[in-house]
């Protein structure tokens, strides 16, 4: 029996070339199953795709609720689980169908097939009868690893037997395929992906055609912003400090040029812990002959410093602030002084509610290793040539 491989506008398939027609599903089926079974595979092939034509699937599982099987091939694209249509190719594939395919579908059979009769259960029957002498499937454990498994279709297995003799994997690698004879239960073998491309896969028998299977190319997971942690300032905010010079200050040195002075200060921190000083400014000042600095330059240093460097004017930037005075007497004095700074406090961004960075930036990194998981990538190996298996 000679074989005949057809690569039609939509279902892709390979059958063995009949002699005699297809078996029909009971003794007495009737139209349209007499007439389709004496049709050669190139015509029962054009018959599904003008009943693919006359439907608008969206969604795999519609074509495959309408009769055809996860991988066979619909509007030129391979079935799979909860996938769905791609509307370009979709569209290409009817144009492509309108301009020649169904040309020849209206003169040669549309006078011999209804294609209204033809419905899920002639579909199967064709796809599943008629159209092959194998079967073949793509059971998945993860996103790198499957098993591929093929065998005879049920009616086929009282023919001739069928050996297979050669293996490919695109985009992945399989274990060797069992080089005997193929039976209805069928041969399995452990498969990898490479990378995170398609997968490809076909087995070439000597009589019962080709066992093919495709797995799509792995989705990109779109990730999330990444977690941080930020530094967030506040509005200005303004604070009075009363001071009193016995029980804030503290004299630094004796005045210059002034024999009877001393120079004391104080240092000044806002109430909230996390805040940086913007300015400083004296509301008032009470006492005996207590001076501001620079006290017509008896000082030496600024009215307001940084505590690190007093040869620096005002507390711009600095979380504490050193104020300056000049005392001429013994005399108890106070100053109020109004601080104006900002609150600083450090914040999670791209955090869901109600986590904090810490958590939240080991979720994400779990997010991250298993949306970018990506299965060792390899050299597609040469085609598994089997010999011709002794009969069994």
């Amino acid at each position: 029996m000679g074989k005949l491989i057809c690569f039609c506008a939509g279902l892709l398939v390979t059958i063995a070339a009949r002699v005699d027609a297809c078996p029909l599903p009971s003794g007495d089926s009737g139209k349209p199953y007499v007439t389709l079974a004496g049709l050669p595979a190139r015509e029962l092939d054009l018959v599904l795709d003008e009943y693919m034509f006359a439907h608008r699937w969206i969604q795999h599982s519609e074509a495959v609720s309408a009769g055809f099987r996860e991988g066979d091939r619909v509007y030129g694209q391979v079935l799979r689980s909860g996938g769905q249509f791609d509307p370009e190719a979709t569209a290409a594939w009817r144009r492509a169908y309108a301009k020649s395919g169904r040309r020849r579908f209206l003169a040669e059979l549309a006078s011999k097939v209804d294609v209204a009769s033809v419905d899920r259960r002639v579909v199967d029957w064709i796809v599943g009868t008629c159209l092959t002498g194998l079967w073949s499937r793509v059971r998945i454990i993860n996103d790198c690893r499957f098993v591929f498994a093929a065998g005879l279709a049920a009616g086929n297995s009282a023919a001739a037997p069928a050996r297979p003799i050669r293996f490919e994997v695109r985009g992945g690698r399989c274990g060797r395929w069992p080089e005997r004879p193929l039976s209805v239960k069928g041969d399995t073998v452990q498969c990898v992906r490479s990378g995170s491309g398609a997968v490809n896969l076909q087995l070439k028998t000597d009589r019962a055609g080709i066992a093919e299977a495709a797995l799509p190319a792995l989705a990109h997971v779109e990730l999330p912003a990444e977690p941080s942690q930020q530094t967030k300032l506040s509005e200005p905010v303004s604070e009075v400090i009363q001071l009193s010079r016995s029980r804030d200050y503290h004299m630094r040195q004796l005045g210059r040029g002034c024999p009877a002075c001393a120079l004391y200060f104080a240092d000044l921190r806002p109430s909230d812990p996390n805040a940086t000083i913007l300015s400083a400014a004296t509301v008032s000042s009470s006492g005996g002959n207590w001076q501001p600095c620079p006290a017509a330059l008896r000082c030496g240093v600024y009215e307001f410093s940084p505590p690190d460097n007093p040869q620096v004017s005002g507390c711009a930037n600095v979380a504490v602030c050193r104020v300056w005075r000049l005392a001429e007497t013994g005399a108890e004095a106070s100053d109020v002084v109004q601080l104006t700074y900002q609150r600083s406090e450090v914040v999670c961004v791209n955090c869901p509610d109600g986590l904090d960075f810490e958590t939240a930036h080991k979720r994400w990194q779990e997010f991250v290793d298993r949306g970018h998981a990506r299965c060792e990538v390899f050299a597609d190996v040469p085609a598994q040539s089997i010999e011709r298996a002794p009969l069994q």
